[in-house]
């Protein structure tokens, strides 16, 4: 082996193939160029052609050479448990910092090619990574350096800067996008460039067939026309009104929009015929719909892929992704790029995506750009976190080519300019257009109500569970919300002579509560049978359900009127359905619920027109906003930099940007179908047993998952609850009971930890 390598493998015959190190270089350059499109292409060139160059190292081609019967695609993968292996990404990154001295592109180049395998790095040392700093990392690696350059070909070690056609931003505040954007490029960049050598067939399978937009909007234009009722009811006639009017608002510029539409106002199709058009209007890559909960992605990616095809929708969020910071590339490469027509995720996979620095949740980033984002419920948005949240919304719509849709039926005061003490949190957002305009919001409202709501007194006692199922059980058929899956377990058990009683939450897998839906609806189409449904706020966010008379545990407003949208969601009722909201036997877990529920409770005694009129909404967020620090993390303040751009702490900032406080962890359930033998996981985790690269499978094992938290998930590894299968934890069956889910001791899960 005489020219420097950068992978190598084995064939079957033994012989072995090497991949150019300079090639791999220049393909790697040229990529990142290419998926980064006209956001300064010219830096992710020189990202990619120096991002290897510390395997020149003598030290790292002798273990290439040495490594005769390594698993192969681990040689892309520098760990920090392999100490033969020799890391080699800071030589990069001291070299670009070198040549390009003068300007802060330089040290742009150096945060990407550093972090191009371990992730994105602090800037300065920080107390999270004292030694994985830029600024230690730069200065404690000139032996690799040295080495490097001293084998490096002249031609790779002098690559002139071009001249750049542009800094994409005006504001240093913004240029922590324009950064995980050109490492995004590069980290799928050479990402693909290693698949393309290691396992051609797997490049061949990713491009797949998708199709263009204009295609999938025909699609949906064919279903729409079908769906055309005639029968000219109030609910139908407001829906058609909505959806003309989004597709007429697709033609607006690019930007930011609305579209506060009532519960049960058709915004699943109408917001996404408005996405699909504005798309092919303006030039836009791909549509991606975010939504609060996985309990309910099945459901929309489900209607989505039955009109626009299975090929076209591509359902990504984080349960089952490997999460480890020693990935290997097999990992790596069972995370998704993003690289589809249509992406149904969460809230949480997209908005830490965009503050992340691992590698695996940055690699998407570049497909962000030139998309439409529909933004679900987005009433949802954690408050703690609105500031940067609406940053990057922000710098996403000037700098990158993003239209946003925030869909919701009851909007939050996204553009509001007042936070807490005067705060400007929103004032990024202003020049949000709705598109509703006619109606006016308050005669849509009443063109689709269909319910009444019922409050408590402000003194109203505590319903306890038994109480409650006494009411519950008078209803001929009913659905009962609660706060956590605590007070569900308790209610369900309070429940249980009744005749029909279902349970859902998220201790069930997907599976299980898609199957138990079904069962609740056939019975509710084809039967007059009486039946119960307790169950958690999951079955709010869009839950296509309706039930006459639906009891809601005292909550904030806009939860409320969630639960409203399953109440006669179809004005299938000769009157008015029944919200009645009751004082629960506990408070909601502290956070955001309880927060809301306290405002929901101190504005009972002044509401005195309908509860879920807009104009009573409106006072509930501005109070909800009033009272919310929006960055109690100092995400904004990790960001920041100066005009060196060498402080960012994009290590930290990730780290703190949780949307969810608690860390969790996904289990692996049996749960069978009724009509099966045995549960199909036992297979699909057997064959991940042999071989761990078949990322398919973790597709299928993500609708069987339940998540819980890290430390409960310690626990229940130490007591015999799971056991390993397949590199995951996969739950003993006796502790998966078939109607309500997860079984575990009463004490095993507090309230705080048992939010849906």
């Amino acid at each position: 082996m005489q020219a420097a390598v950068a992978h190598l493998y084995q064939k079957s015959d033994g012989k072995w193939v090497e991949h150019s190190l300079i090639q791999h270089c220049e393909d790697v350059a040229e990529l990142a160029a290419l998926l980064l499109g006209n956001c300064t292409p010219e830096i992710a060139y020189l990202a990619g052609m120096w991002h290897d160059l510390g395997k020149y190292q003598p030290r790292f081609q002798k273990y290439i050479q040495n490594a005769s019967g390594f698993d192969r695609e681990n040689a892309h993968v520098e760990t920090e448990s392999a100490p033969a292996r020799a890391p080699h990404s800071t030589a990069g990154a001291i070299h670009a910092s070198k040549q390009i001295a003068d300007s802060p592109i330089g040290q742009i180049l150096a945060y990407l090619i550093a972090g191009h395998h371990a992730g994105l790095p602090d800037g300065k040392r920080a107390e999270l990574t004292p030694r994985a700093s830029l600024e230690v990392r730069l200065a404690e690696s000139l032996d690799e350096y040295q080495a490097a350059i001293k084998h490096a070909p002249l031609e790779l070690l002098e690559q002139s800067v071009p001249p750049l056609s542009g800094l994409p931003c005006s504001l240093v505040a913004d240029y922590h996008v324009w950064i995980r954007m050109l490492f995004s490029a590069l980290v799928d960049a050479d990402f693909l460039d290693t698949e393309a050598f290691m396992s051609p067939e797997r490049q061949h399978q990713r491009k797949g067939t998708k199709q263009c937009l204009k295609s999938l909007n025909t699609a949906l234009d064919t279903q729409l026309a079908q769906f055309s009722d005639s029968s000219g009811t109030a609910v139908n006639t407001a829906r058609e009104a909505i959806l003309r009017q989004c597709q007429q608002a697709a033609d607006w510029q690019s930007g930011l929009f609305s579209l506060s539409a009532p519960t049960g106002g058709g915004k699943t199709l109408s917001s996404l015929s408005w996405a699909l058009r504005h798309a092919i209007k303006y030039n836009k890559r791909r549509i991606i719909i975010a939504i609060p909960y996985t309990s309910i992605i099945e459901q929309t990616a489900s209607v989505y892929r039955n009109i626009l095809g299975d090929d076209q929708v591509l359902e990504h969020h984080s349960n089952l992704v490997p999460d480890n910071t020693k990935q290997s590339a097999r990992a790596r490469l069972a995370a998704e790029n993003w690289d589809a027509p249509v992406i149904v995720t969460t809230n949480v996979q997209l908005f830490e995506s965009l503050f992340a620095a691992r590698t695996s949740r940055c690699r998407k980033l570049h497909n962000i750009r030139h998309s439409v984002i529909v933004l679900d419920e987005a009433q949802q948005l954690p408050g703690q976190l609105l500031a940067p949240i609406t940053s990057v919304i922000d710098i996403l719509q000037r700098h990158h080519g993003v239209s946003w849709l925030f869909c919701t039926a009851t909007q939050p005061a996204l553009d509001h300019n007042q936070g807490k003490r005067g705060m400007p949190a929103f004032s990024s957002l202003n020049g949000i257009r709705e598109i509703l305009t006619d109606p006016d919001p308050l005669t849509l409202a009443k063109q689709l109500k269909r319910v009444t709501v019922e409050l408590p007194a402000a003194d109203a006692p505590r319903e306890t569970a038994d109480s409650l199922a006494e009411q519950l059980c008078k209803e001929p058929r009913a659905l009962s919300i609660v706060s956590t899956r605590r007070d569900a377990a308790e209610l369900f058990h309070a429940c249980r002579h009744h005749p029909h009683v279902i349970h859902l939450s998220a201790s069930m897998c997907a599976a299980h509560r898609e199957h138990t839906l079904f069962q609740a609806r056939k019975l509710l189409k084809d039967s007059n049978d009486p039946l119960l449904i307790v169950a958690t706020n999951l079955i709010e966010a869009g839950v296509d359900i309706s039930l006459p008379v639906v009891y809601r545990a005292l909550a904030g407003l806009d939860s409320i009127a969630q639960a409203a949208g399953r109440c006669n969601r179809e004005g299938e009722l000769h009157g008015l359905g029944r919200v009645v909201v009751f004082n629960p036997p506990r408070d909601a877990p502290p956070g955001l619920l309880r927060h809301a529920q306290q405002i929901t409770r101190d504005m009972l005694p002044d509401i005195s027109e309908d509860p879920l009129a807009p104009a009573t909404l409106q006072k509930f967020f501005e109070r909800l906003h009033h009272r919310t620090d929006h960055d109690t993390k100092g995400i904004m303040e990790l960001l920041s930099t100066n005009e060196r751009l060498d402080n960012i702490q994009f290590r930290s900032a990730a780290a703190a940007f949780q949307m969810i406080d608690q860390s969790s962890q996904s289990i692996i359930t049996p749960w069978c179908h009724p009509d099966s033998d045995e549960s199909p996981v036992y297979k699909w985790l057997a064959n991940l047993e042999k071989d761990s690269s078949q990322k398919w499978i973790y597709r299928h094992l993500q609708r069987y998952t339940v998540t819980v938290p890290e430390t409960l998930a310690e626990r229940l590894q130490r007591e015999g609850y799971v056991t390993p299968e397949g590199g995951l934890w996969l739950l003993n069956n006796n502790y998966y009971d078939p109607h309500r889910g997860l079984k575990l001791p009463d004490e095993t899960l507090s309230a705080e930890l048992s939010v849906i």
